[in-house]
């Protein structure tokens, strides 16, 4: 038998390019979060990359959030030349939703990640308020008042 692989260590720069990697994958395809945790996508990662360890939705989710952070200025320009924006809330099958603000700008269809983070478990009666209040939070926050589809 084969001798068994080596995993790369949290330290190692493949790893660390390897979870941004995934980060942008996720984040510029609004790729819910959970999906980290699917057995089929940790399998089909074990065969590109036998080394590498992905991250559980946890991590990732945290990931998301700074890489939202970073990226703040230049969704904050896109939403504000857009006439109208629509949203929607992707809710998954853990406790985080993510809000995504879809809009038309200079005659090009935009989809930007406008928020996400942890909340109550889908389907609970207790979620739905936070859920309410983060969508309100999202559109006091990115100044869209005016401008919601």
């Amino acid at each position: 038998p084969p001798p068994p692989i080596k995993k790369w260590q949290d330290s190692d720069p493949r790893q660390a390019q390897a979870d941004m990697a995934l980060i942008r994958l996720f984040a510029g395809e609004l790729l819910p979060p959970s999906l980290a945790d699917s057995p089929l996508l940790r399998a089909f990662l074990q065969e590109l990359q036998p080394a590498y360890s992905p991250p559980g939705h946890p991590t990732l989710l945290k990931a998301l959030g700074q890489q939202l952070s970073q990226l703040l200025p230049q969704v904050r320009a896109l939403v504000h030349s857009a006439p109208r924006v629509c949203l929607t809330a992707s809710l998954g099958r853990g406790r985080y939703v993510a809000v995504a603000g879809h809009a038309v700008v200079d005659f090009t269809p935009r989809t930007v990640m406008l928020g996400c983070r942890r909340t109550g478990r889908v389907g609970d009666k207790r979620a739905t308020p936070g859920l309410l209040q983060f969508c309100h939070q999202i559109v006091e926050d990115y100044d869209l008042a005016g401008k919601v589809a």
